[in-house]
């Protein structure tokens, strides 16, 4: 049962890199183009730690570029995120990112021909809700519906980059290919780091703690990441797939705590009705993840 300790570890930690993600934007920055070059930083550290230790499978350019592609889509996903952490509750923002799986899905029937089932539209249909539902304020809306638009986007380009990851992977190549995406982020961004570059190295000079902070919080992505991985290859793959829609769900609980006994590191409005409306929100993607991907 080792595959399920890691199902539940990996949302779990991707919650907590939320949670520092907001922290960072409104405590430590707020350029969000910080995070998400560290980001591509960790990502080229990840991608060459493969070569290294995992060696190189020969793949053909099709496969590198198609890579380097979801490596790209993912960076842009990641960009979004950021910035619409940086402007509302981190609760609502990942709700609306993890409409992910929802967008994999649509993407994997328009260009793979791989169509749902009535229990899949089911599924989408209860993710949507509950997207909807634990990402509105039914008292003041949102603060700026172009922050929704933005995480929605963020969800299509993850979803945009699943797909693109899945194309050619096999159990040979399966490493090769991860570097690659990972090296993907890390291209994407080089225009904006090259542009960036004093305002990063000053920051990384004068707030070297901070810069530890981020960094390894994009490090603590990729862990994620393969926690997941592996559980997903050795566990159901259905029920482990379902189980990251728990982040949501961890995100929430984590505010919670955070804003009842800890509101200097982090706060948000969660009065009894509020939490409430989150929480059953968050179970509604929970049951709906596990109908799409129960057919996927």
């Amino acid at each position: 049962m080792t595959w399920l300790f890691f199902a539940l570890l990996a949302p779990l930690i991707w919650a907590i890199t939320n949670i520092i993600d907001k922290f960072v934007l409104s405590k430590i920055t707020d350029d969000y183009w910080i995070p998400a070059i560290f980001f591509s930083f960790a990502g080229l550290a990840t991608g060459l730690t493969i070569f290294v230790f995992k060696g190189y499978e020969p793949v053909t350019p099709v496969v590198i570029f198609t890579a380097l592609g979801a490596g790209s889509a993912y960076f842009f996903a990641e960009l979004y995120y950021f910035k619409a952490a940086q402007k509302e509750e981190i609760s609502r923002v990942i709700s609306l990112v993890y409409l992910d799986p929802l967008f994999t899905a649509i993407f994997a029937a328009i260009f793979l021909k791989e169509f749902f089932s009535f229990t899949s539209y089911v599924g989408v249909a209860c993710m949507t809700f509950g997207a909807f539902l634990i990402s509105y304020n039914f008292e003041s809306g949102w603060k700026n519906k172009n922050i929704a638009w933005l995480a929605v986007i963020s969800a299509a380009l993850f979803g945009a980059s699943n797909i693109l990851s899945d194309l050619f992977v096999t159990e040979q190549n399966a490493w090769t290919i991860f570097a690659f995406i990972r090296l993907g982020t890390f291209l994407s961004t080089l225009p904006w780091t090259l542009h960036k570059r004093q305002k990063i190295l000053n920051f990384i000079r004068h707030r070297t703690q901070n810069s530890a902070l981020i960094f390894l919080n994009s490090l603590m992505v990729v862990f994620g990441t393969l926690l997941f991985l592996f559980a997903l290859s050795k566990g159901f793959a259905t029920f482990t797939a379902s189980l990251a829609a728990l982040q949501p769900l961890f995100v929430l609980i984590i505010v919670w705590f955070l804003s009842q006994f800890f509101p200097h590191i982090l706060k948000e409005n969660l009065n009894k009705k509020t939490f409430l409306q989150k929480l059953v929100a968050a179970i509604i993607l929970l049951v709906g993840a596990f109908l799409l991907h129960s057919q996927i």
